[in-house]
């Protein structure tokens, strides 16, 4: 009797365990007006610090630095991203780009390094092959080699979902990710998004996965050390397998990009 009491108990614990996670993406909102209330409620207070961290550090950032940071999210995050995910796909969009690409990816690296780090958990809505979300397992490890924009809301993250559409072939993830470095908060021109930028190529551990009313959530967390890992590694954005010594030499180092460095030590 005892020993059942005992498997009733242990069962429930991994039960809670599982359920903890995707909480706040899972929040019911009753309706839009309350949906755009919360998120501006809570941006007011991510704005007023992240602002502050921001003033902070300007005095240790250079002219460049500051412009880089400033522009990412107006215009500049697409040939940046392009570039650090698909080579060859930036010289067809942006044939004459190569050397300004690289000069914006090096002051942005430098740059957002100086900003204080921000720990906790972020939010994210995007698409990966399905292939991919039908191979993925807990414990395995996804790089996305470009800058990796979250929000410290989940609304916006839910918002984003809501309001994208998937190509064939890709399906749509909700992400739910525990920072402990590799990321910094910026201040935006886009009201209530509460972006958190982390590095680009910064390894993430699936510390759990569940499909819930037919949507797919990851709950990821940053790695900052790979010694003896030996589970399978993915490219988060094409989804083809990768090894560790490729994370710290991702394809664009082959056109002289610069890139996170994931210790492996």
């Amino acid at each position: 009797m005892k020993s059942i009491i005992l498997l009733m108990l242990s069962c429930f614990s991994v039960s809670t365990i599982a359920n903890d996670y995707f909480i706040d993406l899972r929040k019911p909102v009753s309706n839009l007006r309350e949906d755009v209330e919360i998120r501006i409620n809570k941006h007011r207070g991510f704005a007023k610090w992240s602002k502050a961290a921001l003033d902070f550090s300007q005095k240790s950032l250079t002219k460049e630095e500051e412009n880089v940071i400033n522009a990412y999210t107006r215009h500049i995050y697409d040939p940046v991203n392009t570039y650090l995910r698909d080579p060859n796909e930036f010289l067809n969009k942006y044939p004459e780009g190569i050397a300004n690409v690289k000069k914006l990816i090096t002051d942005l690296n430098s740059g957002v390094r100086k900003l204080p780090v921000y720990k906790g958990k972020a939010f994210r809505a995007t698409s990966i092959r399905t292939d991919l979300v039908q191979k993925l397992k807990t414990g395995d490890i996804v790089v996305d080699p470009g800058f990796f924009s979250t929000s410290f809301l989940p609304e916006t993250a839910k918002n984003y979902f809501e309001s994208t559409w998937s190509e064939e072939g890709r399906t749509k993830v909700l992400l739910e990710i525990k920072v402990n470095h590799s990321a910094a908060p910026l201040v935006l021109d886009h009201a209530n998004d509460s972006e958190i930028l982390i590095l680009n190529s910064t390894p993430l551990k699936i510390a759990h996965m569940e499909k819930i009313d037919g949507i797919d959530y990851l709950a990821l967390e940053t790695v900052d050390n790979l010694k003896g890992f030996k589970g399978s590694i993915y490219n988060f954005y094409n989804g083809e397998p990768m090894q560790v010594t490729e994370i710290t030499k991702p394809l664009v180092e082959q056109a002289g990009g610069v890139h996170n460095v994931c210790k492996i030590i």
